[in-house]
């Protein structure tokens, strides 16, 4: 009897622990996921929005006229739209495998940013 009386207990504290889960999933723990930014064609601009991130990521300080390692430079648009457009700039800052990671030794850059160069080579790599 006390047997089966300490096994209905554990059974019921099993039960209780396991229903207590059940509705857990990322989403309800953590919240969705942060939208990703759509692309504005009037707003993404090579001078006032990926010429800043090139420079405060450092890209400028390696891929510069001075000394473009890898023989890339990214010092200016018309040196920035090569690797824009035959797609080595993208693969590397997304880190896909197809080119070397971006920036060298250091994290990756924040979706949002990424997602401009998206948005700018989308738009057809313009100068504006």
């Amino acid at each position: 009897m006390k047997t089966s009386f300490i096994t209905l207990i554990l059974s019921l504290v099993a039960l209780s622990y396991l229903s207590g889960c059940y509705y857990d999933n990322e989403e309800d723990l953590y919240g969705p996921p942060p939208p990703v930014p759509v692309c504005d064609t009037l707003q993404v601009s090579f001078a006032n929005d990926i010429m800043p991130i090139l420079n405060s990521a450092g890209c400028v300080g390696c891929h510069n006229s001075a000394g473009a390692s890898g023989n890339v430079n990214l010092a200016d648009y018309d040196n920035a739209m090569i690797p824009a457009k035959n797609g080595d700039l993208l693969s590397s800052i997304e880190r896909d495998g197809n080119a070397s990671f971006m920036p060298q030794g250091g994290q990756k850059l924040p979706e949002n940013q990424i997602q401009l160069f998206r948005c700018w080579i989308d738009q057809g790599v313009l100068d504006n």
